[in-house]
């Protein structure tokens, strides 16, 4: 009976190491996959004609309706700058593709979005599903990182930094129109995204 006992234990003792080491092995594979990424995918890409993504939904005619209504209204060339600032554009691209320099800043945003959410909670809450406090959905949804941003974080930013956003919503809605909205409401807009799902683009600032 004892050595009974004592192998169930072993089994139990190799059960538990094989769980610890296979947690490890899958924690040590997604450091390399985002190592990889991190080291061939810049986090803010080159300039890149707005036409050049015409690509991407060949195969999807209600995506390209709604893509060559964008180009149309916003025209052919994505992220261009006004002229004299290219040099202060180009000073931007580089430090944000530096890993150290975009977590300060993405930080940083991060917080003053989680103030603002808080600071007109009553506001906000509105915007929030489901029984969470705004308070709860800053600390799971806001302040950490590599948390998607979505309609609410817009909101929030572009309020508490004074700064218009205009966002071209590009989804599967029917027509072929693109929604347009402007945060805050009425704010002439210095800042231009197009969402697709899942993404925004910088179409220029």
């Amino acid at each position: 009976m004892a050595d009974d006992a004592s192998s169930s234990s072993g089994c139990a003792g190799n059960l538990v190491d094989n769980s610890i080491n296979q947690d490890e092995l899958i924690m040590k594979q997604q450091r390399e996959i985002e190592k990889e990424i991190s080291e061939t995918i810049p986090l803010v890409g080159e300039l890149e004609p707005l036409a050049s993504l015409e690509k991407e939904y060949n195969e999807d005619p209600v995506y390209l309706l709604k893509f060559m209504e964008v180009v149309q209204r916003v025209g052919e060339q994505a992220g261009g700058a006004p002229e004299g600032l290219e040099p202060v554009r180009l000073e931007l691209h580089d430090k944000f593709n530096k890993q150290g320099y975009s977590d300060y800043i993405v930080v940083y945003l991060r917080l003053v979005t989680s103030g603002q959410l808080q600071t007109q909670h009553d506001f906000y809450q509105n915007f929030i599903e489901g029984p969470r406090t705004v308070t709860e959905f800053c600390r799971q949804e806001v302040e950490p990182m590599y948390k998607e941003s979505d309609h609410i974080h817009i909101i929030a930013l572009s309020n508490a930094l004074n700064v218009g956003v205009k966002v071209e919503y590009m989804d599967r809605g029917e027509g072929s129109q693109v929604i347009a909205h402007v945060f805050p409401e009425g704010a002439k807009p210095l800042v231009h995204l197009l969402y697709r799902p899942g993404h925004y683009d910088i179409l220029y600032a």
